[in-house]
């Protein structure tokens, strides 16, 4: 059985109404509760921009206290590492429970490797120094990872509607 088939199956049997509620619990505890402790207040962080240009990566750096960019690293090498695998889930469930097949149950995974990157990235450009070598690469691909995860996130939500209203007109 190939990857993607097990993954389904795997959805598939934990693809309850409660798992989807417990999912969406986690998902608003952490964006109502847990980032707003870990966020800093000054700077809107790279991962909740829709694109940012390599130049605003390194100015986001620049912005950060030492204290800031600390709670940044946490934040991104924590709780931003399991919200990604929480929202994954929560729209795979949703897409098999909306009778999705393998192909689309397994879209979200597309999402979860762009944020984790995105996260490994932005880890980077705030570890090291800005004459580093590395630190322009980084910043540019921090930057092209973001706004594919949004549109992979985008494309998630956009099946879900349209199983949403196949499923409305099936019935």
């Amino acid at each position: 059985m190939n990857k993607l088939k097990q993954y389904h199956v795997l959805i598939k049997n934990i693809s309850k109404i409660r798992i989807i509620i417990l999912l969406t619990g986690l998902i608003v505890l952490i964006n109502f509760v847990i980032f707003p402790l870990l966020n800093t207040k000054e700077v809107k962080p790279l991962d909740t921009r829709f694109y940012y240009s390599h130049e605003e990566a390194a100015d986001y750096h620049s912005q950060l206290e030492e204290n800031d960019k600390i709670k940044s690293i946490i934040m991104h090498g924590t709780v931003d590492l399991i919200y990604p695998i929480i929202y994954t889930l929560l729209f795979s469930c949703i897409i098999i429970y909306l009778k999705g097949g393998p192909l689309l149950t397994a879209l979200p995974l597309l999402t979860l490797a762009a944020d984790i990157f995105e996260n490994i990235f932005i880890i980077l450009i705030l570890s090291i120094s800005q004459q580093n070598p590395l630190y322009t690469t980084f910043t540019i691909v921090a930057s092209i990872i973001t706004p594919l995860k949004w549109c992979f996130i985008l494309i998630s939500i956009c099946v879900i509607i349209y199983l949403s209203i196949r499923r409305v007109y099936e019935k």
